[in-house]
């Protein structure tokens, strides 16, 4: 008796983390983490560098978090933020957008 309930247990948590893994919200967070990953990857950020940026991106509230690889915009408005460390940023900017970011002039 007690074999079947272990069983049972495990076949409706196996039903809900199915049911977790396979909606259309969580796929879309997949892909997002993917498409990150792989842009901090042939950026040559390091794990820690990569990880900073995604809270970066994250803490931004950005529905894409790897925009901050392609707007130096959303970069340099978030790191004007109180609280904001300057020694990863200053690192993965200088490996995203090079070490001189000239403004452009109006």
């Amino acid at each position: 008796m007690n074999a079947q309930w272990i069983v049972i247990a495990f076949l409706v948590a196996g039903a809900i983390l199915a049911a977790w893994v396979l909606t259309p919200q969580a796929r879309t967070q997949r892909r997002r983490r993917r498409l990150f990953r792989d842009l901090a990857r042939v950026n040559d950020l390091s794990a820690a560098e990569s990880k900073w940026l995604w809270n970066f991106a994250i803490a931004a509230d950005l529905e894409q978090p790897a925009l901050v690889f392609l707007r130096f915009s959303l970069f340099a408005d978030g790191c004007a933020q109180p609280g904001v460390d300057s020694t990863p940023a200053a690192s993965v900017r200088a490996k995203l957008f090079g070490e001189q970011i000239l403004p452009v002039a109006m």
